[in-house]
């Protein structure tokens, strides 16, 4: 008998985990039709770089997500969802550290824990999100962004395919 219910309770949790792992509760992001990007200020980051990463998700979301435009001031704030954006890292490989240590030295790193929340401020859901930039070949051209850039468009691109898997379920 108690192995029978330990069989019976394993499969109603894994039942469980896989319902929350397609859409974890508050992802039913079809009731919104604009959203907000917050980057939130630290500091540890320099203002600048959070600026950039906001204007790289804000392109990401509009270009890729599923509102197409962010929220302004003719948007209904009751159907506007906020995107909460806490920076943990943005690590920064330098040139000179790749001259020191080869071309090869790392790559660059973005991460961020995202929370979305409704109009009134309830969090509907928190995640978090890693990005990378490739492993450089050569030094790179576009100093001082260098690769950086190229991590936060992929946290963007991140960002916006999770958004439109979790508005388009049903």
């Amino acid at each position: 008998m108690a192995k029978s219910f330990n069989l019976v309770l394993a499969s109603l949790l894994a039942m469980l985990t896989a319902a929350c792992a397609s859409n974890p509760p508050g992802t039913d992001l079809s009731r919104f039709q604009s959203a907000t990007i917050q980057v939130n200020p630290s500091d540890a980051h320099d203002a600048q770089e959070l600026k950039r990463l906001q204007s790289i998700l804000s392109a990401a979301i509009q270009q890729n997500g599923p509102f197409p435009a962010l929220a302004g001031g003719e948007a209904d704030p009751a159907s506007t969802l906020t995107i909460s954006v806490d920076v943990e890292t943005i690590r920064r490989v330098s040139n000179a550290m790749r001259i020191s240590m080869g071309r090869t030295a790392g790559s660059n790193t973005v991460s961020a824990r995202i929370t979305l929340l409704d109009a009134s401020g309830d969090a509907l859901t928190r995640f978090k999100l890693i990005a990378h930039s490739p492993l450089r070949t050569a030094i790179s051209p576009d100093w001082p962004w260098g690769d950086l850039k190229t991590a936060m468009e992929r946290l963007g691109e991140q960002l916006a395919a999770q958004l439109t898997n979790w508005y388009n379920q049903e």
